[in-house]
């Protein structure tokens, strides 16, 4: 299930709990609503996050610790549920006398424990449970708050606002020209093994590698000293660098793909048929090995939509790299 419907299905859950077991739940009905009309205020923030074509791996973080509390909650309800079910299935059968001792002691704490509850339950074995759930909700709702504020540092819009039409930050696009002196300390062991699975005879058809981390690990700088190695460029005969990044145009790319394989005519230049470049690009990748990099990449969904439909399996051990 999506989060979006997950999220939908716990607080209808909730709104449930609430009225199915207000008699039982006492004072603790209010923070089972309360944490409902929460999950339901996170609501539309996430349906704008997930509306979000390249979300960030911040945001995607943001999205899955809303699952997580999600869970916690509907985790909660069908303990509370469960318990009290077999509870009172003991009481039916009548054989709550054998606990007697324990009902007849909290009936006499039932004073005591007046601030937290309205009533007392029909079976008072149930108040240890209404408890557990009070806590649990309590430590639930600290983590919703807390998840809810961090949208104003995610730069999530708030609510009533669109994200689809938001411009991120553009990223300056990178190039291939690499100075090996600013490699990072422990790059070259990183690069010694990407190399060798580039340069691997097998398999030999078409093959990604995706190297994948966080921004600031100098990924850009890897790729480049990869791309530029020699024995690369003697294992492939054509080398391809993309520079993607969150805010990409498939033709503009299609076209920057063409250009490392041929020069453009004029008329090339003014096309904006995806198809016309992708065939053109495809003719003559399909006779050839090539090795391409795809550098900063921000959506999964980029190789597999829209670009690797450009480069054909020739089954010559051709190679994609993608950071």
């Amino acid at each position: 299930m999506d989060v979006v419907g997950l999220i939908s299905e716990v607080a209808k859950k909730l709104g449930n709990l609430a009225l199915e077991e207000a008699r039982s739940l006492g004072r603790v009905t209010s923070k089972v609503r309360s944490a409902k009309d929460l999950l339901e205020s996170i609501k539309p923030l996430l349906e704008d996050a997930e509306t979000t074509s390249n979300q960030s791996a911040r945001t995607r973080h943001w999205v899955e610790e809303i699952r997580d509390v999600a869970e916690r909650i509907e985790d909660a309800i069908d303990i509370y549920t469960g318990e009290v079910k077999a509870n009172n299935l003991v009481k039916e059968n009548n054989l709550l006398n054998r606990r007697s001792r324990v009902a007849d002691w909290l009936n006499c704490l039932y004073p005591c424990i007046k601030n937290c509850m309205d009533v007392m339950p029909e079976n008072p074995l149930n108040i240890i449970y209404v408890h557990n759930l009070s806590v649990e909700l309590d430590d639930i709702e600290t983590t919703m708050k807390r998840i809810k504020e961090k949208k104003d540092i995610l730069g999530t819009p708030a609510l009533g606002e669109s994200s689809r039409n938001e411009k991120l930050p553009e990223r300056p696009p990178t190039f291939p020209y690499i100075d090996e002196t600013k490699l990072i300390v422990g790059q070259d062991d990183d690069k010694s093994v990407i190399l060798e699975e580039l340069l691997s005879p097998e398999p030999a058809h078409l093959s990604v590698v995706s190297i994948v981390g966080t921004g600031g690990l100098g990924k850009t700088t890897l790729a480049r000293s990869i791309f530029n190695s020699p024995k690369l460029k003697k294992n492939f005969s054509t080398h391809i660098w993309l520079s993607v990044s969150q805010q990409y145009n498939t033709i503009n790319l299609l076209k920057t793909m063409l250009r490392q394989i041929r020069d453009l005519n004029g008329t090339e230049e003014t096309i904006l048929d995806e198809g016309y470049f992708i065939g053109k690009i495809r003719s003559h990748l399909e006779h050839t090995k090539y090795f391409v990099v795809l550098d900063d990449v921000w959506s999964k969904e980029f190789w597999p939509n829209y670009l690797k439909d450009a480069c054909p399996d020739g089954l010559k051990g051709s190679r994609v790299l993608v950071f």
